[in-house]
């Protein structure tokens, strides 16, 4: 029996709603996806094709208007938009991969920088567009030492090629407002946040979807950085977080084009020798190989970031804590790998019950 996906007041938001989403084939891409087809909105994606085997866009098969395409390719993106005439976008795509940027910086900061410029300028020649939503990364800031936790008042910088292209995005949006929106009915806004975890992401390079691949193959995961803290969240948190971001710009609230982080709250900080180990706990397919210190990629060893700033103006908090979240994930492998089942709809459903019995305002 198909599951059914409580509504909540966001759904009613965006129900009907006109939203392009770039990257829509990504991790945090067809999460978005899920939610925006379970809200009843009309759904317009705009993406390259699906780059894992397997990869969840792919499994959860839904109806709606999909176009493959580079984001650097402006002729095709405008044709999309010109017909689609979006609402409101939420810019997801991108090179998100540190080791990767390292091997092929030109291309990274082709689509991280100049393919978000690109998708800026035709959404702001496009008066159908009222909210634009651009996913960058906690990533974005100057790491200080000691290290901190980073707000969104804190210096942008980047050590290397990814974090570079990210920050530098984030400086080209807000130099784009400035420069050309202050009389525009279009409103802007950068969304920041931790290291998302959740099922259906086979990226490389990644700490659960490398533990989960080894359980498959019924070899052990290699942990190289045991000791690198990072701010662990579920996808759903962060979503949640750029929806409202995104209804609010929609309504024209002005204080809201600016940047936005959502990370853990109220949490203590985990190390990747802690997330593995509790993910070994929850299935005991996943073996474990320590190897000492692997490439650092010049990645910064404590990395937390502070969402103060979200939690008192727009209202948001995590629904799952970083151990619910990750139980979470690694319940969605192993119903995936042993039950063959999907259940991104069942964890929505989950997720906008657990906001409903926290009582916060998105989900009343």
């Amino acid at each position: 029996m198909e599951e059914v996906v409580m509504q909540c007041k966001l759904d009613s938001f965006y129900s009907g709603k006109k939203i392009l989403i770039t990257g829509h084939t990504g991790f945090k891409g067809s999460w978005l996806l899920a939610w925006m087809m379970e809200s009843g909105a009309d759904v317009c994606g705009f993406s390259l094709a699906p780059s894992t085997e397997p990869n969840h866009f792919k499994l959860q098969n839904f109806s709606f208007k999909n176009h493959f395409g580079n984001i650097n390719s402006e002729q095709a993106f405008k044709m999309v938009l010109d017909s689609f005439q979006p609402q409101i976008v939420f810019h997801l795509a991108a090179q998100s991969l540190v080791g990767y940027a390292y091997q092929n910086p030109v291309e990274t900061v082709e689509t991280n920088v100049l393919g978000t410029i690109k998708i800026l300028q035709a959404c702001r020649n496009c008066n159908s567009v009222k909210a634009f939503v651009c996913v960058t990364s906690d990533k974005v800031y100057r790491i200080s030492d000691p290290p901190k936790n980073y707000s969104e008042e804190d210096e942008l910088g980047g050590s290397e090629i990814y974090s570079a292209s990210k920050s530098s995005a984030e400086i080209l949006v807000s130099a784009f407002r400035k420069s050309f929106l202050h009389d525009s009915s279009l409103l802007v806004a950068t969304v920041r946040a931790g290291n998302v975890i959740g099922g259906g992401d086979w990226s490389e390079d990644r700490l659960i979807p490398d533990l989960v691949r080894a359980a498959a193959l019924g070899q052990k995961a290699i942990i190289r950085n045991p000791s690198h803290i990072r701010p662990w969240q579920h996808v759903l948190d962060a979503l949640s977080g750029y929806l409202i971001v995104g209804q609010k710009l929609f309504e024209g609230d002005a204080a809201i084009a600016g940047a936005w982080n959502f990370g853990p709250v109220g949490e203590k900080e985990f190390s990747v020798d802690e997330i593995v180990k509790a993910s070994a706990a929850q299935w005991k397919k996943i073996q474990l190989q320590y190897e000492g210190h692997g490439k650092q990629f010049g990645e910064t060893r404590t990395l937390f970031i502070d969402s103060n700033k979200s939690v008192q103006q727009l209202k948001w908090k995590p629904v799952w804590s970083t151990l619910e979240g990750l139980e979470k994930t690694i319940g969605w492998y192993r119903g995936f790998y042993e039950e063959g089942k999907i259940i991104t709809t069942q964890q929505l459903s989950e997720y906008i019950t657990a906001a409903r019995q926290k009582d916060l305002a998105w989900a009343s």
